[in-house]
């Protein structure tokens, strides 16, 4: 887990900035080597790994190697965890679009519908207007005889 990630980086650490000796010690090998589990150095057995602490600065180096490795893999977690937050977010945005897109098209067809209408009374206006010049012309007629 990413707090026994932590810790582990904090004592590899700690071991790092201590003495040569206790770095080559028993404990920093078992610790160096369960945390190189998933790089397939299994086959090694433990002369070898004692022999890999005699070199000097070896188990420093392995010991960087891990925190590093470790460090890593705490940021490819962060970045996928980013990575499916931005995906989660691009979806509702593309959700959003296409929501946008059909309340647009509503939209328009409200204006046509409404255009129509438009166009309709005005036609109807402008027979009521023409009535009502007939009927004035009418009137007028009737009153000049």
């Amino acid at each position: 887990s990413d707090g026994d990630d932590i810790r582990s980086v904090k004592d590899a650490t700690g071991n790092l900035n201590g003495n040569e000796d206790q770095i080559s010690g028993k404990d920093d090998i078992q610790w160096i080597r369960s945390h190189l589990g998933g790089w397939n150095l299994d086959a090694l057995g433990d002369l070898a790994w004692q022999k890999i602490a005699a070199v000097e600065g070896a188990a420093s180096l392995i010991q960087h190697l891990v925190i590093q490795h470790v460090r890593c893999l705490g940021e490819a977690d962060a970045l996928r965890r980013e990575a499916a937050e931005s995906e989660r977010q691009l979806e509702g945005r593309h959700k959003k679009i296409e929501e946008l897109k059909a309340t647009c098209l509503i939209r328009d067809q409200d204006c046509c519908t409404l255009e129509s209408r438009i166009d309709k009374l005005a036609q109807e206006g402008q027979k009521q207007r023409r009535a009502w010049a007939q009927e004035k012309e009418d009137l007028e007629k009737r009153l000049a005889r």
